[in-house]
């Protein structure tokens, strides 16, 4: 082999093996990128779950004033959301007050049927961050309604926590509060999903607000 044939294959193997580093370099780079997305993704769904769960906590104060009768009606409208949302389950909501000093406040239970036989968890201790996102939710409908306040809730990237499974069935839900009660709701989401539900869809671009027609 002559000298030249030599510098050719070493200059082709250089080539050869400058591309090989690139590419490795670029999936190095994508799965970094890959990595950091997930790792903010996890630590949104544990911020979104902290936030449902801050939410009830505070209400739980709120609901620790009601009457017996206001008690009622807010287990009812709990019990009736869950089994209208999850309605693969036999879902209750149980609410007990306890006493603090001189301030009450409340444990939420949520009661499952199976097979006749009651199993009671407490929201707080062991409860899926799509039940929280639910019984948030209804929380605030029920003490709009309580202290007459105006019936417009945000809702801000409100549902991953929920299995998509179980949206349309929330909707139904929304969508009762909407016709029956006259609530209003105001969803800020990138998921494409919701946009059927939604009775007016407004995209934000650059700071600008269109409204979009939907098909």
């Amino acid at each position: 082999m002559s000298l030249i044939e030599k510098a050719k294959l070493v200059d082709d193997l250089y080539v050869r093996l400058t591309g090989e580093l690139k590419s490795c370099r670029e999936q190095l780079t994508s799965t970094r990128y890959q990595l950091e997305q997930a790792i903010q993704a996890h630590n949104q769904k544990l911020k979104d779950i902290e936030m449902n769960a801050k939410g009830i906590e505070v209400m739980k104060d709120l609901i620790g004033e009601l009457s017996a009768r206001g008690l009622a009606k807010l287990q009812d409208l709990l019990s009736y959301g869950m089994l209208t949302i999850f309605d693969d389950r036999r879902y209750s909501i149980e609410i007990e007050i306890s006493d603090r000093g001189e301030n009450k406040t409340a444990i939420i239970w949520l009661v499952e049927n199976i097979n006749g036989i009651p199993r009671k968890t407490r929201i707080k201790d062991s409860v899926g961050g799509g039940i929280q996102v639910v019984l948030s939710l209804m929380l605030r409908v029920y003490f709009i309604m309580r202290y007459n306040l105006r019936r417009v809730i945000f809702i801000d990237e409100g549902l991953k926590e929920l299995s998509s499974i179980y949206v349309p069935k929330l909707f139904d839900f929304l969508n009762e509060t909407v016709s029956l009660l006259g609530f209003t709701y105001v969803w800020v989401t990138h998921d494409q999903t919701f946009v059927d539900y939604a009775d007016k869809v407004y995209r934000v671009t650059d700071g600008t607000i269109k409204e979009i027609t939907k098909s």
